[in-house]
């Protein structure tokens, strides 16, 4: 079974099927995740803005969920 396991030992291995832009946006994320106020206002700003129906699916869905 270990076999099935991804090592991180060796990053070019492990990260060869990510694109450049799929690594970028998970280190943006990452990074974006790492400040706590950021985490604790982005609910209720999301739920505003969903409320007030702007338009942020597409950032969402970019951002997180690439």
């Amino acid at each position: 079974m270990k076999e099935d396991l991804i090592s991180f030992d060796d990053t070019k291995v492990a990260f060869a099927s990510k694109s450049d832009a799929d690594l970028n946006r998970a280190h943006m994320l990452f990074k974006m995740i790492s400040y706590n106020w950021l985490v604790k206002i982005s609910p209720p700003l999301v739920d505003f803005a969903l409320w007030a129906h702007l338009p942020i699916d597409g950032i969402i869905k970019k951002t997180i969920f690439g």
